[in-house]
């Protein structure tokens, strides 16, 4: 006489957050106790903390496009990175923090300049 095989529930597995996650997660299903959710805002990689590579491309991006913002997003990006000791995406937030500086100093010597050249007429 053949046996039905037997149903069992999977077993929690060691996730990459630490805790225990589960195999084969369902969409759509509710978190449970005890289950690793990822960080709201980004992924924690295995050097530790919350990754800001993201948001270091958008400070370089911006940096490009409005400096000023540029220069605002690659500050917060690199005060998260060391706040949480996950340092990917510095060179990005680094690049748009001087690429960012140097627009607006060159725009505000080109304004100085212009306006000592149309005070001369």
């Amino acid at each position: 006489v053949a046996h039905a095989p037997v149903a069992q529930a999977p077993t929690p597995v060691q996730g990459q957050w630490g805790a225990q996650a589960s195999p084969n997660p369902q969409f759509g299903a509710s978190p449970q106790v005890g289950y690793a959710q990822p960080a709201y805002g980004g992924y924690r990689s295995p050097q530790g903390g919350q990754s800001q590579q993201s948001l270091a491309i958008v400070g370089f991006v911006f940096s490009l496009l409005v400096p000023i913002v540029g220069l605002i997003i690659s500050i917060v990006a690199l005060n998260a990175m060391k706040t949480h000791g996950n340092y990917e995406g510095k060179g990005f937030a680094t690049a748009g923090l001087i690429i960012s500086l140097i627009f607006i100093v060159l725009g505000c010597v080109g304004f100085a300049l212009c306006s000592m050249a149309g005070s001369m007429h």
